[in-house]
Formats: C-alpha cells, structure tokens, sequence
C-alpha cells in the first residue's frame, strides 16, 4: 500500500512538471520499457483531467496542470474532449448502477489495489459515447447525400424548363390559362389536375398590360425554399388577349399547390415584378 501511494504521489508530480530532471528521466524510461507502469501512467493522467475538470485540484495544484501539462496541443485536445464528454454524458452515466470511475484491476499493479479509471473512460460511457460519435457521422453523411440528389434533381428540372420554353407556342388546345391574383382579387388557387403519362403541364399567363421586352417566372411549391426560374420568355397575342406561355414538366409538379411569381424586363435587364398567379395540382 506504502509502495503504491508514493509512486501514485510520483506520477502526479510527473505529470505536474514537479520533478526533477533525473526522476523524471527515470519515469519516462520505465513508462517505455515497462508495460504495466505504462498502463498506470495513462491511469493517473485520467484521474488527474477528472481532477481538473471537477474542480478537485488545489491552487497550485491547478497552476502547475495549467502551466506543464497544457502545455501541448494535444493534451489541451485531450481535456477539451473529455470536459465534453463529461457534461454531454452525466444523464446517460446517472442511469448506470455502477459507482463513478468503476474499478478496473491494472495487469503489472504493485499490490493487490485496482487502479481507478475516472467515469468518462468507463465501458459505458466509451460505448455510449463511440454510438453517439457513429450516430452523427452516420447522419451527416446521410444528409450529404440527400442534399447532393437533391441538388442535381433541381440543375435536371431547370434544364428541362429552359429546353421546353424554348420550343415555339403549339397550337395545341389543353393550355390552362391563370389570370393573375390581383385581377381575382382572391386567392383561390386554380384546380389542375396532374397529366397522366408525364407529360407536360401548358400555362397561359395572362397579362394586364404587355410593358416588357421579356419575362422571367419563378415557379416555388407553397411552403418550399426551393424555387425554379426560366427566363426568355415572350408574350403572345391569345384569343383572350396577350400573355406569357409557360410549359412545366409533371414531374415536377406534384399534388399540393404552387406560387408563379412574374417579373417583367426592361431595358438594362431590370426586373421589375409583374405579378403572381397560383393553382393547384390533384392527381
């Protein structure tokens, strides 16, 4: 008991920084060659970051940890990481039976007393938190990969308005036409009801005043950040007067209701806001 209390005392002072350049020359060449002393070096050093984190160290105690043993990179990484670990655990430690720091007998101790492990490199709590760790790079990963198919799903369904935006005004008959909110003067959405066969959905805007050299048109989901804009478009004369044709993919329409946000541009491409329309799709 005498023998393992001094060196307990000597490992202490070691990590503090307290001995004297022979000791510690001492301890670090058993620390290589001797297995056992190497497990209980690493075991005082836990107790003595428990010690730190909790408050347990006296004055100079805490000078000295401050001073010499914060004095590289990774040791502060070290304290960092179990202070974290520590206060993000202590419900899940609470609902253990164990006491904290639950004992663990050290191969190569020098008497029959078990080192003490502080709580935070219990199995429990290295399992609990090793799942959290997994949990996380689990979840960012998946929400990587969302965000990615997501992304390229947009660049797809922005391309394909453009392309068919581009292609001359049909003269076939299913064009729905929307007249804009502030002509309604409601806000009832128009009922549209999804194409089989994914096909194309055919919009006539109509317009109160055709003032513009071209339009532009954001098409957003009610509710949705994400919204999809073509530009290039031109007004047509319709038997119901003049108006922005717009085709939209069914694809990417669908059922809840959507928002059309025109916007007119002027000379020196300013955009100036049109006006907005808005329906619904059912399937």
């Amino acid at each position: 008991m005498k023998e393992a209390n001094e060196e307990e005392s000597l490992l202490r002072r070691y990590l503090l920084g307290e001995l004297d350049e022979g000791d510690q020359e001492s301890v670090e060449e058993r620390f290589i060659t001797d297995r056992g002393f190497n497990e209980r070096v690493l075991v005082a050093e836990d107790e003595l970051v428990e010690d730190y984190l909790s408050g347990g160290l006296s004055e100079a105690e805490k000078a000295s940890f401050v001073r010499h043993f914060l004095s590289t990179p990774n040791q502060r990484r070290k304290v960092r990481l179990a202070g974290a670990i520590k206060k993000y655990m202590a419900a899940e430690v609470a609902a253990y039976p164990t006491e904290p720091g639950g004992n663990v007998r050290t191969p190569g101790a020098i008497d029959s007393e078990p080192a003490r492990r502080p709580f935070w490199r219990s199995p429990p709590v290295l399992v609990a938190a090793s799942l959290a760790l997994l949990l996380a790079v689990a979840l960012g990963v998946g929400w990587l990969v969302v965000t990615e198919r997501r992304r390229k799903e947009l660049a797809s369904s922005r391309q394909e308005l453009e392309r068919l935006n581009r292609q001359p005004v049909s003269d076939d008959p299913r064009w729905v036409i929307l007249t804009p909110l502030n002509v309604r003067g409601d806000r009832e959405a128009n009922v549209l009801q999804r194409p089989a066969g994914g096909t194309v959905v055919q919009l006539w805007l109509m317009l109160v005043k055709d003032e513009y050299q071209s339009y532009q048109v954001i098409l957003q989901k009610d509710g949705d950040a994400e919204q999809l804009l073509v530009g290039g478009l031109r007004a047509e004369t319709t038997p119901h007067g003049r108006a922005i044709p717009l085709r939209v993919p069914a694809q990417i329409l669908p059922p809840g209701t959507f928002v059309l946000k025109l916007n007119g541009v002027s000379e020196g491409d300013r955009v100036e806001e049109v006006g907005e329309y808005n329906f619904r799709v059912t399937r």
